[in-house]
């Protein structure tokens, strides 16, 4: 099992895609990809995931769907923590869960369960860790599995004309305990966060409702 770090200098001035950015300063989530592609066996360096322009938008955030490896496959990015969805990742020798953490700023690639907290290896450092002592939270996952496994939630294929025509549009999904997302004028959804039925009253009255199942067939900002 790889342990990668983004500052290691095969990589770490590699630009993430098209954007300004590089692997060093802002590639954890690539380098976090890298090392779930070397534990389902098809691995891709952060210098070959980061070369590819397809892989990113413009500004250097990660287009998950457009992730190809020879023997794993995207699953679905999850907003907020859920433990359970975790737990039952890291029993499942099939699958490798990422986690996004410390108010949004990280991800990591988690190992195990250890007591209250998760063991996870980060690609900052390249080493192992307890993530809740060091980051404090966990505020969304991504799921990767290896190719031929049955899952029960599949991809959701994104839709760009469902984002354009709810463009200008405020949405709430019940789902995701009323969280608020709005979706700019190109058509990409741009997550506000929180409980919108409590700290942003005002723009939830004007949202229109949304499936989690809609809402994720629209791209992210």
């Amino acid at each position: 099992m790889l342990f990668l770090s983004q500052r290691d200098p095969r990589w770490s001035q590699q630009k993430l895609g098209a954007s300004p950015l590089t692997v060093g300063r802002y590639g954890c989530t690539t380098t976090a990809i890298a090392m779930a592609s070397d534990r389902l066996g098809c691995y891709r360096s952060p210098l070959e995931i980061a070369s590819e322009a397809k892989n990113y938008t413009p500004t250097g955030l990660v287009l998950w769907q457009n992730l190809k490896f020879d023997k794993m496959h995207f699953v679905r990015r999850e907003y907020g923590r859920n433990d359970e969805a975790i737990k039952a990742a890291l029993k499942n020798p099939e699958m490798q869960v990422l986690l996004e953490v410390n108010d949004k700023a990280h991800w990591v690639i988690a190992n195990k369960k250890v007591g209250n907290d998760y063991e996870v290896t980060d690609p900052w450092t390249g080493k192992t860790c307890k993530v809740l002592a060091v980051y404090h939270n966990i505020t969304g996952a991504a799921y990767w599995e290896e190719i031929g496994t049955v899952t029960s939630q599949p991809v959701i294929p994104v839709d760009p004309e469902l984002g354009k025509r709810l463009a200008g549009t405020p949405l709430i999904c019940p789902e995701e305990r009323g969280r608020l997302y709005l979706v700019n004028t190109e058509g990409k959804k741009v997550d506000l966060g929180g409980d919108a039925f409590a700290v942003q009253a005002k723009i939830a009255k004007l949202a229109t409702g949304i499936s989690k199942a809609d809402l994720a067939k629209i791209p992210n900002a």
